[in-house]
């Protein structure tokens, strides 16, 4: 990647040799509330201190011939022209021109011109926070972050919960953790649609619900009542819903009807994967006489049904039914598969060919590989996101879902993700935009962090010393 300034980085930019001096930014045609009106209203607030007296005019139109959300931006001695593919394309070509002004604060009001012409790889780049596991965001960080991976271009955002919800039938598990109300998360549903973001409900659905299911009130319901061992508890505890039980199906109506509802989306993850236990308890005999992916399976079909009979659509982690993955055509046809992996040799490259091959629409999720160490973990995120992405457009994915978890505590300060993200959607959106750590750290510094020529640089450092202790170890 060249040293373009621009995150993401655009698909074809060139440098004009004219310029276009800075004025409050005015568009033609006018728009309304929208996230054109945000991007707008955000590269208003990025001009402000160098503007001149006069208006910067900005025409637009629109262009058929653009791909989705696409864009042709010019901007030089004769003033500012977009056209674009549909609003998302607007919004995008401000989001480029408010970098493009960001990055030359040294130039005063005269800001070097440019030509841009430039489209997404993936339909759907997205950001995935875990917000269940020791730290809850507060409204106004997530209101902050929501516009800053706006800018970067990412259209879509799920909250990780397990028992982030203040459902009021549900509160034994959740008192005292900070849960989100249905009001707070409507208000940031509209946050997030007011930036062109749309936010999707994510929940689990089978394993991982042991906040639940230590409480006597639910422990029935579990595949192990007495307690498993597995890897996110010290103790013995519950920690799968029994696939057959059906109270687990009652329980799952009950939570969805509570929590769908705060959203705009029609889609749901409704997660499934990690079932440690599953054949280990209650469901042992069924397991042993049909086969344990059979089980799965027929657990998977039913919380779809539950899910479509709701009106959405059903998207699920795909690690278990990749473990057999010639049983992945047995999905539902419309079921979205979710593959993650998170090391930097993940295998992708096969995970995504069996998808592919089975018909279903899938995405890859990788990860900002912030957690389970104070600084992250640079080398390992770049590479990870980097040949997820690839992986993702040479078999034709739909999406990138950029994972930032909070296992074993969530101790890293938030700021640690913020090299993932960048890399993250800059590769969802031009896949073949690579660059070095050096580089990606430097576009986190301008457009993060104020521009101050070393935060960057420290937090790329922070983020190798787990791999320098490593090799000392």
């Amino acid at each position: 990647m060249d040293q373009s300034p621009l995150l993401p980085r655009p698909q074809r930019i060139l440098y004009d040799p004219g310029s276009f001096e800075l004025g409050a930014p005015r568009l033609t045609p006018e728009r309304a509330a929208s996230p054109v009106r945000t991007a707008l209203d955000a590269l208003a607030a990025e001009v402000a201190p160098r503007a001149r007296g006069r208006k910067l005019d900005i025409s637009s139109a629109v262009d058929g011939a653009l791909r989705a959300e696409g864009y042709r931006l010019v901007a030089g001695s004769d003033g500012v022209r977009i056209e674009h593919a549909d609003e998302a394309g607007l919004a995008h070509a401000l989001q480029t021109l408010t970098q493009w002004v960001r990055a030359h604060a040294a130039s005063g009001a005269e800001i070097p011109g440019l030509a841009v012409l430039d489209w997404p790889d993936f339909a759907e780049r997205g950001v995935m926070l875990d917000v269940s596991r020791d730290r809850v965001p507060r409204t106004e960080e997530l209101h902050a972050l929501v516009a800053k991976l706006a800018e970067w271009k990412c259209n879509r955002l799920q909250l990780y919960m397990e028992a982030a919800f203040a459902h009021p039938s549900f509160e034994p598990a959740w008192r005292g953790t900070s849960p989100f109300t249905a009001d707070e998360l409507r208000a940031l549903d509209d946050h997030c649609a007011a930036h062109g973001i749309e936010l999707v409900p994510n929940q689990q659905s089978f394993g991982h619900l042991h906040r639940y299911l230590v409480h006597d009130e639910w422990r029935g319901l579990a595949e192990c009542p007495g307690g498993v061992e597995h890897p996110f508890s010290s103790e013995r505890e519950p920690f799968s819903l029994c696939p057959g039980d059906p109270g687990a199906l009652a329980f799952l109506e009950e939570l969805y009807d509570g929590l769908l509802p705060c959203f705009r989306s029609q889609t749901v993850n409704v997660g499934l994967d990690e079932t440690f236990d599953l054949g280990l308890g209650r469901s042992a005999q069924a397991c042993a006489e049909r086969g344990k992916q059979t089980v799965y399976l027929e657990f998977l079909r039913e919380v779809h049904a539950l899910v479509s009979a709701r009106g959405m659509r059903m998207q699920f982690w795909a690690d278990i039914v990749l473990g057999e993955p010639e049983r992945v055509r047995e999905l539902p046809a419309d079921a979205i598969a979710m593959a993650w992996g998170y090391d930097a040799a993940h295998p992708f490259d096969r995970e995504l060919r069996t998808l592919a091959a089975s018909g279903l629409e899938f995405h890859v999720c990788p990860g900002t590989s912030s957690w389970n160490a104070v600084g992250g973990r640079v080398e390992n995120a770049r590479v990870n996101l980097e040949s997820a992405t690839a992986a993702a457009l040479e078999h034709g994915a739909r999406g990138v879902l950029i994972t930032d978890w909070g296992d074993r505590g969530h101790h890293q300060p938030p700021l640690v993700s913020f090299f993932g993200f960048a890399v993250g959607l800059g590769s969802a959106w031009n896949a073949g935009a690579r660059a070095t750590s050096e580089q990606w750290a430097e576009l986190v510094d301008l457009h993060a962090l104020g521009g101050t020529d070393f935060l960057g640089a420290a937090l790329l450092e922070l983020g190798r010393l787990d791999d320098h202790n490593a090799a000392r170890s």
